[in-house]
């Protein structure tokens, strides 16, 4: 009898944190859409000069708390001693959109890798996965609102409302960079992005 109300309330406790993290996280994608796609205005960039070195950290520190795993790796090639002036919030969000959907399609085990490279003109950030490739309709209509996979890169993974794609997009093009989709040669999906420095 004394055991009975215990378990229950785990249960409750169980259901009452599940429905906390659901609407978490409809309140994460209704935000989404308004900055994308409901509100006319532009996204208002704040940017700021910071070294390499403090956006790594600041990136790292994103990911650990995001993801709560040591599944992604950052590779940089660019002096950390160099300046890269961008709207620090808005630029981490959105390789944190994309990381997060790496990792939902790489295999337990796997690995999700950034890596920085320095260009004559931009900086460039790669983040390859170990999942399935984009296929073709998703390197074509990977950035619209609301497009999902709903072949090879959805199937099995968690829902997707098609927002992280089109977020990060709309950042780095606000920075005057470019974002594309590709597949690697053994079929796993890459994104390159440049940022001019």
């Amino acid at each position: 009898m004394i055991g009975r109300p215990l378990e229950k309330t785990t249960i409750e406790l169980e259901c009452f944190q599940d429905v906390t993290t659901a609407i978490k996280q409809i309140e994460y994608y209704v935000s989404e859409v308004i900055n994308i796609n409901l509100n006319k205005k532009e996204m208002i960039l704040i940017k700021e000069p910071l070294t390499i070195q403090d956006f790594l950290i600041k990136l790292n520190e994103n990911i650990v708390k995001s993801t709560n795993t040591k599944q992604v790796i950052i590779n940089n090639n660019i002096n950390k001693k160099d300046i890269i002036v961008i709207d620090i919030r808005l630029v981490i969000r959105a390789l944190t959109n994309i990381l997060l959907n790496g990792l939902e399609r790489t295999p337990s085990g796997g690995q999700v890798i950034i890596q920085l490279n320095q260009g004559k003109e931009n900086y460039e950030f790669i983040i390859t996965d170990q999942g399935n490739g984009f296929n073709e309709e998703s390197l074509k209509n990977g950035f619209k609102l609301f497009y999902t996979e709903n072949h090879s890169r959805s199937s099995g993974y968690k829902t997707h409302y098609g927002l992280g794609l089109t977020f990060a997009e709309k950042v780095i093009r606000l920075h005057n960079g470019e974002i594309n989709l590709y597949n690697t040669e053994a079929h796993h999906g890459k994104v390159v992005i440049k940022i001019p420095k």
